[in-house]
């Protein structure tokens, strides 16, 4: 039996995987559409999107993990994949079946110990399957309530119906209670998105539900504007991004609001900005404070990039790094593995840091 201690992550590994890692998806994914058993394995052809999808993160995530020659992230995340793709329609005999094409394509594409070593972690993912379908059934939902105030299960209702009109005349009722944006954001918006991200993993909604639910958020965001006065800029230069190749923005895009109402200069460059304009538009802008929110694990390498980009570049490395977000609140110890100057587990959080920074900036 194949042994976590056994195998051997050398830099080679590392780069060949990452050099090598589109041609094995391909591989991975011809093998997969061209077996007759997919779309019983996923739960009819509807799902293959979300299957490829799967896969692509499935390498991302992968390439995180050797790069930082560290397996213990893999075995705590591989439970939440297997439950929220499980309530998708997906079988686990899926993830056994695609571990035995990722084993395929490695032994196909690569050579010597490199093949060996990359064999050996999918031999130990199929031994574990059974283990990692046991502890995907125990896993508990998070500290958040299932059952919200009346006000919240009336706007996730109407969220998640597209009803948009009954969502707006919610929002225009709270906000004339003299609400600040600060409590309409994190008392009403957070934990009602909060609650539709927890209702896609457990497979209570469909994926269009989300993506319409969060469309019609972002509807409300873009009105920001139209309900308050922002406040001259005194505090300092602040940068917020979502992650490379991260699609999921909406608490990002609540922050840098809330930041602007703080008093700070706020660039919000919103979903999936690559690395390379990031870098630019942090050269142009020079701001104190950078904030990088993340929320699904396979991201978690180009974060770690663009990271240490920054501290190695002498031209940003005095920029202050702020790290937070939704896939922290899951898995806290991830973030040990990034070079950020602060983990932000709430808003708060990050707006007594950055006051400090703002302090020490303009003494």
């Amino acid at each position: 039996m194949s042994d976590i201690n056994n195998i051997i992550v050398t830099e080679s590994l590392k780069q060949t995987v990452k050099q090598n890692k589109d041609l094995l998806l391909q591989k991975v994914n011809s093998m997969m559409m061209n077996n007759s058993e997919t779309a019983a394995l996923i739960g009819g052809e509807i799902n293959i999107p979300t299957m490829l999808d799967q896969q692509r993160n499935h390498i991302a995530y992968m390439n995180t993990v050797l790069l930082l020659g560290d397996f213990s992230l893999l075995f705590h995340t591989l439970p939440w994949v297997y439950r929220a793709y499980h309530n998708q329609g997906f079988r686990y005999d899926y993830f056994l079946a695609a571990f035995k094409l990722w084993r395929l394509a490695a032994e196909q594409t690569l050579t010597g110990l490199d093949k060996e070593e990359l064999v050996k972690i999918y031999e130990l993912l199929i031994e574990k399957h059974s283990r990692t379908i046991a502890l995907s059934q125990q896993l508990q939902t998070e500290s958040w309530p299932t059952q919200l105030p009346p006000l919240q299960e009336k706007l996730l209702a109407s969220l998640i119906s597209g009803r948009q009109k009954d969502v707006f005349s919610i929002v225009n009722d709270y906000l004339a209670k003299d609400a600040d944006i600060a409590d309409f954001y994190l008392n009403l918006i957070q934990p009602v998105m909060y609650q539709i991200g927890k209702k896609w993993e457990l497979g209570e909604i469909s994926v269009a539900e989300e993506h319409l639910a969060s469309a019609i958020v972002s509807r409300i965001l873009a009105s920001f504007y139209q309900h308050v006065k922002v406040p001259d800029a005194v505090k300092g230069k602040m940068l917020i991004t979502s992650a490379p190749n991260e699609f999921h923005e909406i608490g990002a895009w609540m922050i840098a609001n809330m930041f602007e109402l703080d008093g700070w200069d706020v660039h919000y460059l919103g979903a999936n900005t690559p690395t390379k304009d990031v870098i630019a538009i942090l050269k142009s802008f020079s701001p104190d404070v950078l904030g990088i929110s993340i929320t699904m694990a396979f991201n978690l390498d180009q974060v770690i990039d663009l990271v240490n980009h920054i501290k190695e570049d002498q031209e940003l490395s005095r920029i202050t790094v702020f790290l937070g977000g939704y896939l922290l609140r899951q898995f806290p110890e991830l973030a040990t593995v990034v070079h950020a100057d602060y983990i932000a587990y709430s808003f708060e959080d990050a707006r007594n840091k950055a006051d400090e920074i703002a302090d020490h900036t303009n003494e």
